[in-house]
C-alpha cells in the first residue's frame, strides 16, 4: 500500500490538536485509532480490521472527525460531535428543565463534545415595563485557597482565550468575602479592594463541590433561591484552583473566580431577570453560553454550540440581534454559539405569497419597536420611522408582521453579520426516517400542537389533549384515509382504525389559530400544524375559505369503565350520609329515599341526562325534567326510574297540558357531579362525564337529547328527509356533533336565525315583543340519517316510526355524502398552552373531528451525537478518472469503522448513549471534492461538475445503504427498527444498522490534514502562508505546484528549469482573494479549472450545496444535512442574500449560511493587546526600505517635529453618528489631512465649541496629531488605539466602532487609496500572501492579510475565514464551530 507523506504543516496540526502520548506522528495516531476502532469486532478478525481502518487513514482516503483522532484511547474516551441537548426529566420551559439542559451542556463541554440547543420551548420573554428585580448573592472563598489573590483581586482569564494573561473582571450580582486567616499582604489587598474578610460562612452556606455536575447543581440552587428573594450566600473554598488537572477530561480547571463570574454571576442575572420567563435569548446568554465558556476542552479550548429557534416564535427578532455587537457588549456575550433560525414551509410560503406572519415581536431597546399600523396588508408598506435610539420600526398588522419584510431583516442581519444561519426546517423533518417515532424523537424546534381544550378520541373516550400529557401507549382513533409514514395523498378508504400512540406531551405557550368550518367544527391550534385534505397534507395557516378538509369517517373509541367517576360517586355518598341529621349522621329516611342512587354508567342514565339537557333545568337547589303527554305514555319507564332513583320527586301536570317532574338539592347535586352545568339555555354543553362514558351510555345521552328537543322533518317534494337538532347553545351543538361523529355519523351546523327582538304570545292572547337569541340547527341527512336511526333513534315509536317509514318507502337509494368540512375561517387566537402526541404509523389522530397530522422531527433528535468521518474523493481520480470501484469498497470500509465508533465511544451523559445507541445515526461525508473536481477538469461551477457530483455521492450513498443492511444481518438492525419495523418497511425502509449515514460536517482542520479542500468547499486560495510552531512557512496548494509542473514556466516567471515559486506568489497576493484567473501566465486549462471561493458566484456555491443535498435525499432516508458556508463579496447586497436563500430552498437544501467578506470582523474572538504588542517589530510597521533610508540620514533634533505642517493640506472630512451607552445618537466630525502621502494631522469635533465633551475630542486629536507630526507610524497608532471601548457604538467605514479613540484608528487605517503616497502601505519585496500585501520589517515575520479574514485567537493571523458554517484559519489550523 502507498503511504501519502504528511507535511510538518499537518504534522504541526497534528501535534498542536490530536496527538496523544506515544503516537509519535500521524501514522502512530492512525494505528492508535485504527487499533480501538477495531476493539468491537470479533478476536479472530480484529487485526483484519485494524489494518484496514489504519490502511484508509494513512494513503489519506478517510479522516475520522477530530473528535475520534484526538480522544481514541484517552482517558475521557469521548469520541462524538454536537449533542443535541434537551430536557428529559422535566418539561423544557420549567427552571428545572433549562437547568436539566445546563448541567448537560457542562459534561458533554467537559469531555470535548459541542452541543446543540433548540430554544422554542420557552415561552417568550415577559415584557420589562419593571426595572430587573433587585438581587445580590455572598462568594466566599477561604484565605488559604491558592486563587484566594485572584478572588480578592477579581482576576481570571479571558474566556476567548484561555491561555491569556488574567484580566480584571466585575460582578453585577455578587459581593465577595474572604474567610479564615489570611496573610497580611492578603488582608491589605482585601482592604483595598473592599473585599470583607469575616471567620467562617454563615451556616446553611451552599458549598460548591468540585466536580462539574455539583457546581451547576449549586449555580442552579443559587439562582432558585434569588428567584425567590432571598440571598444565595456560596462558598467556593472546595474547587481546585485554576489551571489544576482534570483527570476525567484531561484538561484543566478553570478556578473559582471563574466559575463564580461564568455560571454563578450570570445565573443570578438570569434570576433577576424573570428566570425561566426571562425569554430563550436571556436563557441563552445568562445560562447556557456562560457554561460553554467557563468549562475547558483539553486544557486550553472554550465549548461551542448551536442555537436555534423557530420563526414563528414570538422572541425571533430578539433572537436575530442577540449577538450584535452592542449587545453583547451590554448584556454579555454569546459567541460561543453560532445561532440559527428554523424556516417553515408556511413561513417561505407566506413569504412567496406576500402574507402576514402570525408573531407580534416585543420592543428589543435599540433595535426594533413595535409600530401598529390599522387596516388590511396590502404588500406596501409606509414610511417606516427609525427612533431616536437607532431602533427600526416593526410594522405590526393585526394579523402579524408581513413575511417579507422578516425575511428581508433576518437576510440584512446575515448580510450584516454573518448570522443566522437559516434552517428549512420541514425539509429536514420530511426526510426524516424517524419523522414520527414518539415523544424521545420529539422535534425541539418547530412543534405544531393543539390548545389543551381539543378533544381526541382515545380509549378513554373524547378526551382533552392536556389530560393526556404524560400518558404513553395508549389507543387513540385515526382515520383510514391518512397515508402511512404521514406522507403522500390521502387513501381512498373511509373507516377508522385504532392505534397506539406512544406519548401525549406539552410542548410550550405558543401563538395558535382558530379554524372554523362551514360545517360547525372549530380546531385551535399552532398554524404551521397539518390538516389532512384531499390533496394531502396541508399546514392550517396556510388553509384559506372553500378549502376541504377530512374529518373522522368511523367509529371511533369509548370508554369501558362502566363506573361512574369516583370523585362524584364518594361526593353522593357522603352527601347522603350526612343529610337531614345532627353531628354528621344522616336521617334514615333519607340514606333510604337516596339507597338506589346510581353508581354505574347504563343506557338509561344517560337517557336521562339527554332529557335533563333537551327539555329539563338544573338549578343550584333543584332538577327537573318535563314530558309531553304523549311523551310520557311514550315512554313512562323514564319518569318512574328517576323517581327510583332519586327518591319520589313530585309530578305535577302544568297549565301547558304537560308533566314536570320536579327533584330537590341531592338529586341536583348528583347531576352536577357529573358535569351539568347551572347555565342559561344560551351557554348549555355536553356534561364532561359523557365524553368519557361507554358507548351505551353515549348512545343513551343522545337518544334522550334528541328525543326531548330533536325532531324528523320530511320533505315530499324533495323526497328528502333529515333528523333535526336545534339549540341557542353553538357550544351544546358542537359538543354533540363530536359524539354523532364519534360514532361515525357527520352532521352539521346551520344557523337559523340572529339574535334580536321578535313578536311572541304574551300568555295572555296577545303578543309581546320578547329578546331572542341566535339559533342553531345540527341535521342529520343522507347516510348519516341512516345510521343515526340505526345506532341512535329515537325513544318514542311514533317518532322513530315515522323516520323508519320514510326510509322504507324511498325510492331512490341514500346518497352518500364524503367525510369531509370546509373551512370557513383561519383566525389568530393569541398564545395558548399546546400539546400534541405522536402515533407512529400512520403519524396522524383525529383531533375536534379533524383528520390532523401528528408531531414533526427532526433527524438530529435530542441527546443525539454526531458520528463524523470523510473521504477523501480527490485520492480517487487517477489520471483524470474518478476510481468508482475503490470507491465503492471505501465507502462500506468507513461505515464499518463509523458504526464501531458508537460502541467504543465513552459517554458522558446516559441519555446521550441512550439516543446514540438506540438510532445509530453516522455522519460519512467527503472532503476534497473541489480538488477531485480539478483533477478531472472539471470547474466547480460548471453544469458538468455539478452532474459529476451528483454521480458520486449516489455512489456513495447506494453504497452505505447496502453496507448499512450488510451491517444488520450480522449486528442486528438499530433497536428503534425492531421495535417499529411495520413504520419503516411501511417508508421503505429494510432493515439496516443505522438511522441514517450521510451528512457534510466541518472538516477545516482534517481537511488541511490531508492537505485538500474542506468538504464541499472550493479551493479558498492557491496560495497561503501557515504558521508552523514559531516559524512561518509559504505553502502552495499541493494539487496547484502539479498542474503548474506539468507546464515549462511561462517568460519571467522560471529559475533553475522551473518555476519561481516566489515570484508566481508574488503575482498571486496581488489579487485580493488569492485568485489566479487575471494571471496571463498561469495557463488557461489550469485557470479553467483553478476556480476558487471568491472566483464562484454566490448562486452556484447553493446550486453546489443542493445537488450534495439532493443526492443524500433521493432514496432511503439516507442523508443528515450539509455544513457549507455561500461566501459572498465585501460589495454584495442584501438582495444578493435573499437570491441566496431562495436558490437555497428551491434546490432542495436544508439550510443555509452566508458570510459577506468583512462582515464579522470585529465580531469574532481575536488576541489581547498584550499579545499584539509582543509581535515582532515591524507588524504593519513603516516599510523596510523607508527605515535604512531613516538610518542613513544624519541625526534630527528630537525636540523637532518631523513633518512641519504648512498651511494648505489636502485631506477628508467625514460625518459619523454613534450611540451612547444611553441609547442616543452623538455626530463626530472626523477630519484626517495629509502631507505628502502621509497622514500628519487628526481633528475630531463632537459637540459645541467650549463644553467638555468637546475638549476631550479636541484633546485627543491634538495629541494624535503632534505624535504623527513627530513620526510615530499611523500603524503604530492604529494598533495602540483601534478596540479602546469607551462605550460608544456605530459603524464608519463598514467597521464597528466603540470610542472616539477607535474612530481615529478607523480613520487613520482606511486613508483613501488618492491621498496615499508612495512610500505608505506599498508591499517591499519578498514572498507576499495570498489576500494582500506584507509589509514587515526585521526579523521576518508574515502577516496575513487575507480580505475579508479576521483574526485568529491561537495565532493572531488575520486568516480566519467562514468555511462550511465554521471558522477555520487558513495559518495554523484552527477551527471553531460554535
Amino acid at each position: 500500500m502507498e503511504r501519502y507523506f504528511f507535511d510538518e504543516h499537518a504534522q504541526a496540526i497534528a501535534k498542536r490538536q490530536y496527538l496523544q502520548e506515544g503516537d509519535g506522528d500521524i501514522l502512530g495516531m492512525f494505528r492508535r485509532v485504527a487499533r480501538e476502532m477495531a476493539k468491537v469486532e470479533a478476536p479472530e478478525v480484529r487485526a483484519y480490521w485494524e489494518e484496514k481502518f489504519y490502511e484508509l487513514m494513512a494513503s489519506k482516503r478517510f479522516s475520522p472527525g477530530g473528535r475520534i483522532l484526538a480522544g481514541a484511547g484517552t482517558v475521557h474516551g469521548n469520541l462524538l460531535n454536537c449533542f443535541v441537548q434537551g430536557a428529559t426529566d422535566h418539561r423544557p420551559e420549567t427552571f428545572e428543565g433549562i437547568m436539566e439542559v445546563a448541567k448537560k451542556l457542562a459534561l458533554v463541554t467537559k469531555v470535548g463534545g459541542g452541543n446543540g440547543v433548540n430554544l422554542d420551548p420557552y415561552v417568550a420573554r415577559r415584557e420589562r415595563k419593571a426595572l430587573r428585580r433587585f438581587v445580590q448573592g455572598v462568594a466566599y472563598l477561604r484565605a488559604d485557597h491558592k486563587d484566594a489573590r485572584d478572588f480578592v483581586l477579581g482576576l481570571m482569564r479571558p474566556p476567548t482565550n484561555p491561555e491569556g494573561e488574567k484580566e480584571k473582571v466585575t460582578l453585577k450580582n455578587f459581593v465577595r468575602v474572604l474567610y479564615g486567616e489570611p496573610d497580611p499582604e492578603l488582608l491589605r489587598l482585601a482592604k483595598e479592594n473592599g473585599v470583607r474578610v469575616v471567620e467562617a460562612p454563615p451556616e446553611g452556606a451552599l458549598s460548591v463541590p468540585d466536580d462539574m455536575g455539583g457546581i451547576v447543581e449549586k449555580a442552579a440552587e443559587a439562582a432558585r433561591l434569588a428567584r425567590e428573594g432571598l440571598t444565595p450566600h456560596v462558598d467556593f473554598s472546595l474547587l481546585r484552583p485554576e489551571g489544576a488537572p482534570i483527570k476525567g477530561s484531561g484538561g484543566t480547571s478553570s478556578g473559582p473566580v471563574s466559575f463564580l463570574v461564568e455560571l454563578f454571576d450570570n445565573f443570578l442575572e438570569w434570576a433577576s431577570l424573570g428566570a425561566e420567563e426571562a425569554g430563550p435569548v436571556a436563557t441563552l446568554r445568562y445560562v447556557y453560553a456562560p457554561v460553554l465558556r467557563v468549562v475547558r476542552q483539553g486544557g486550553t479550548r472554550r465549548g461551542a454550540g448551536m442555537a436555534t429557534l423557530s420563526v414563528d416564535h414570538q422572541d425571533v427578532l430578539d433572537f436575530l440581534t442577540a449577538k450584535d455587537l452592542d449587545r453583547e457588549k451590554a448584556e454579555g456575550d454569546i459567541s460561543t454559539f453560532n445561532i440559527s433560525i428554523l424556516a417553515t414551509d408556511r413561513f417561505m410560503e407566506a413569504v412567496e405569497r406576500d402574507e402576514l406572519w402570525p408573531v407580534h415581536p416585543k420592543e428589543i431597546p435599540g433595535k426594533y419597536y413595535p409600530y401598529p399600523l390599522e387596516g388590511p396588508y396590502t404588500g406596501a408598506l409606509p414610511e417606516l420611522p427609525e427612533r431616536e435610539d437607532g431602533a427600526k420600526a416593526v410594522p405590526v398588522y393585526e394579523g402579524g408582521v408581513p413575511a417579507r419584510w422578516l425575511f428581508r431583516e433576518i437576510a440584512w442581519h446575515a448580510w450584516a453579520t454573518g448570522e443566522p444561519g437559516l434552517i428549512f426546517i420541514d425539509r429536514v423533518n420530511a426526510l426524516s426516517a424517524v419523522n414520527g417515532l414518539g415523544p424521545d424523537f420529539q422535534i425541539r424546534s418547530t412543534n405544531p400542537c393543539f390548545a389543551g381544550s381539543v378533544r381526541i378520541p382515545t380509549e378513554y373516550g373524547l378526551v382533552p389533549i392536556a389530560e393526556l400529557e404524560g400518558r404513553g401507549n395508549f389507543y387513540v382513533v385515526t382515520d383510514n384515509r391518512a397515508p402511512l409514514g404521514g406522507i403522500g395523498l390521502p387513501l381512498h378508504r373511509e373507516g377508522t382504525t385504532a392505534r397506539r400512540a406512544a406519548m401525549a406531551f406539552f410542548t410550550g405557550v405558543k401563538p395558535v389559530v382558530r379554524l372554523v368550518t362551514r360545517e360547525g367544527l372549530e380546531l385551535v391550534l399552532t398554524p404551521d400544524h397539518l390538516l389532512l385534505t384531499p390533496e394531502g397534507y396541508k399546514e392550517a395557516g396556510s388553509l384559506r375559505p372553500g378549502d376541504r378538509l377530512l374529518v373522522q369517517s368511523g367509529e371511533g373509541l369509548f370508554s369501558k369503565e362502566d363506573a361512574l367517576p369516583q370523585a362524584a360517586v364518594l361526593q353522593l355518598q357522603e352527601r347522603v350520609a350526612t343529610a337531614g341529621g345532627r353531628g354528621g349522621r344522616g336521617r334514615a329516611d333519607v340514606k333510604a329515599k337516596y339507597a338506589n342512587l346510581p353508581t354505574r354508567w347504563s343506557r338509561e342514565l344517560g337517557v336521562a341526562l339527554g332529557w335533563l339537557l333537551g327539555d329539563g333545568y338544573l338549578r343550584e337547589d333543584g332538577a327537573g325534567f318535563f314530558f309531553s303527554k304523549g311523551d310520557f305514555r311514550a315512554i313512562s319507564w323514564l319518569p318512574d326510574l328517576l323517581r327510583d332513583w332519586f327518591g319520589g320527586g313530585s309530578l305535577q301536570e302544568t297549565p301547558s297540558n304537560t308533566y314536570h317532574l320536579h327533584f330537590n338539592r341531592i338529586p341536583a347535586e348528583f347531576f352536577q357531579a357529573l358535569g351539568v352545568k347551572v347555565a342559561k339555555a344560551t351557554e348549555k354543553r355536553v356534561p364532561e362525564s359523557i365524553f368519557r362514558a361507554p358507548r351505551e351510555a353515549v348512545v343513551g345521552f343522545l337518544q334522550g337529547l334528541f328525543s326531548a328537543d330533536g325532531s324528523v322533518q320530511i320533505n315530499e317534494r324533495k323526497q328528502d328527509a333529515t333528523v333535526r337538532l336545534a339549540s341557542s347553545s353553538l357550544g351544546l351543538l358542537q359538543d354533540v356533533q363530536l359524539l354523532l361523529l364519534n360514532l361515525g355519523i357527520w352532521g352539521k351546523i346551520h344557523k337559523r336565525r340572529t339574535s334580536g327582538v321578535k313578536m311572541l304570545p304574551d300568555g295572555r292572547g296577545g303578543l309581546k315583543a320578547y329578546p331572542v337569541a341566535e339559533q342553531y340547527e345540527l341535521i342529520l341527512g343522507a347516510q348519516n340519517r341512516d345510521l343515526f336511526a340505526e345506532v341512535v333513534g329515537f325513544l318514542q315509536p311514533e317518532k322513530q316510526a315515522r323516520l323508519l317509514a320514510y326510509l322504507d318507502k324511498r325510492r331512490k337509494g341514500t346518497y352518500h355524502k364524503p367525510f369531509w368540512a370546509t373551512v370557513a375561517r383561519v383566525e389568530p387566537a393569541g398564545e395558548v398552552p399546546v400539546y400534541d402526541l405522536t402515533e407512529p404509523v400512520t403519524h396522524s389522530l383525529v383531533a375536534n373531528g379533524i383528520v390532523a397530522h401528528n408531531c414533526g422531527e427532526i433527524p438530529l433528535t435530542v441527546g443525539e451525537p454526531c458520528d463524523l468521518g470523510a473521504l477523501n474523493l480527490a485520492a480517487y481520480v487517477e489520471d483524470g478518472r474518478f476510481n468508482v470501484e475503490e470507491f465503492r469498497k471505501d465507502v462500506r470500509t468507513a461505515v464499518r469503522f463509523l458504526d464501531n465508533v458508537l460502541d467504543v465511544n465513552r459517554f458522558a451523559l446516559p441519555d446521550n448513549e441512550a439516543k446514540a445507541k438506540a438510532l445509530r445515526r453516522l455522519g460519512l461525508g467527503v472532503m476534497g471534492l473541489a480538488d477531485a473536481l480539478i483533477k478531472m477538469g472539471l470547474p466547480y461551477d460548471s453544469e458538468e461538475a455539478r452532474e459529476k457530483v451528483y454521480e458520486i455521492i449516489s455512489v456513495m450513498r447506494d453504497e452505505a445503504l447496502a453496507a448499512s443492511e450488510e451491517l444488520a444481518e450480522e449486528r442486528g438492525p438499530f433497536p428503534v427498527y425492531l421495535e417499529n419495523e411495520a413504520f419503516f418497511r411501511a417508508k421503505g425502509i429494510p432493515p439496516r444498522r443505522n438511522v441514517a449515514l450521510l451528512t457534510v460536517a466541518p472538516t477545516g482542520t482534517t481537511s488541511m490534514l490531508m492537505g485538500v479542500s474542506s468538504g464541499v468547499e472550493p479551493v479558498f486560495s492557491p496560495f497561503i502562508w501557515r504558521r508552523i510552531g514559531a516559524e512561518y512557512k509559504p505553502l502552495l496548494h499541493p494539487l496547484f505546484v502539479e498542474l503548474m509542473e506539468a507546464y515549462p514556466p511561462a517568460p519571467g516567471f522560471g529559475t533553475d528549469g522551473g518555476w519561481d515559486w516566489e515570484r508566481v506568489i508574488e503575482e498571486i497576493q496581488k489579487d485580493g482573494h488569492g485568485s489566479v484567473q487575471n494571471l496571463p501566465f498561469v495557463p488557461e486549462p489550469i485557470r479553467k479549472v483553478f476556480r476558487c471561493a471568491h472566483d464562484i458566484s454566490p448562486l452556484d456555491h447553493v446550486r453546489m450545496q443542493g445537488v450534495v443535498q439532493r443526492a443524500f435525499d433521493e432514496r432511503g432516508f439516507a442523508g443528515n444535512s450539509i455544513s457549507k458556508t455561500i461566501n459572498l463579496p465585501n460589495q454584495a447586497t442584501v438582495d444578493d442574500v435573499l437570491s441566496a436563500y431562495l436558490e437555497a430552498y428551491r434546490t432542495g437544501c436544508k439550510g443555509i449560511t452566508v458570510y459577506r467578506d468583512g462582515s464579522r470582523e470585529f465580531q469574532v474572538l481575536t488576541v489581547k493587546k498584550a499579545e499584539r504588542a509582543e509581535e515582532p517589530e515591524g507588524y504593519l510597521a513603516e516599510p523596510k526600505e523607508e527605515v535604512v533610508q531613516a538610518q542613513a540620514t544624519p541625526p534630527r533634533d528630537p525636540s523637532r517635529p518631523l513633518y512641519e505642517r504648512p498651511g494648505r493640506l489636502l485631506g477628508f472630512t467625514d460625518m459619523v453618528k454613534l450611540l451612547t451607552p444611553e441609547g442616543t445618537k452623538r455626530s463626530f466630525l472626523i477630519t484626517v489631512n495629509v502631507l505628502e502621502g502621509k497622514p500628519i494631522e487628526v481633528i475630531l469635533t463632537s459637540g459645541k465649541a467650549g463644553d467638555e465633551a468637546n475638549a476631550d475630542s479636541e484633546a485627543l486629536g491634538r495629541v494624535v496629531s503632534i505624535a504623527l507630526q513627530y513620526g510615530v507610524p499611523p500603524e503604530a497608532l492604529v494598533r495602540t488605539l483601534r478596540g479602546i471601548n469607551g462605550g460608544l457604538y456605530g459603524t464608519y467605514q463598514g467597521r464597528l466602532v466603540s470610542s472616539k479613540a477607535d474612530l481615529i484608528a478607523v480613520a487613520l487605517e482606511t486613508l483613501p487609496k488618492d491621498l496615499k503616497g508612495a512610500s505608505l502601505g506599498q508591499p517591499v519585496e519578498g514572498p507576499a500572501l495570498s489576500g494582500g500585501g506584507l509589509v514587515t520589517g526585521e526579523p521576518f515575520a508574515p502577516t496575513l492579510l487575507l480580505e475579508g479574514a479576521s483574526s485568529c485567537p491561537v495565532c493572531g493571523e488575520k486568516a480566519l475565514v467562514r468555511e462550511e458554517g465554521c471558522w477555520t484559519c487558513k495559518a495554523c489550523g484552527y477551527s471553531k464551530c460554535g
